[in-house]
């Protein structure tokens, strides 16, 4: 399995997703894992795309809040 990233071309959004790399007849027919280890597994996946949406975030408020300090200083003289 690989994680894949790529931005939703309607708005813009980060969209991430496994893809299969082995395209074996066994891989077709579904998966050997209960119910709950698929939970888990969609749980982590969930935090792990919520963390990265969270340093995204994090980064443009940084770099827009560094802009306006810059545009301030520049006004001031």
């Amino acid at each position: 399995m690989e994680m894949r990233c790529c931005r939703n071309q309607n708005d813009g959004g980060v969209c991430y997703g496994l893809v299969n790399t082995v395209p074996d007849e066994q891989s077709k027919l579904g998966t050997k894992y209960s119910v709950p280890q698929i939970a888990l597994f969609k749980g982590v996946v969930s935090v792990i795309v919520e963390f990265n949406l969270f340093w995204e975030t994090f980064i443009v408020i940084v770099v827009k809040s560094f802009m306006m300090m810059v545009m301030l200083l520049v006004s001031m003289g």
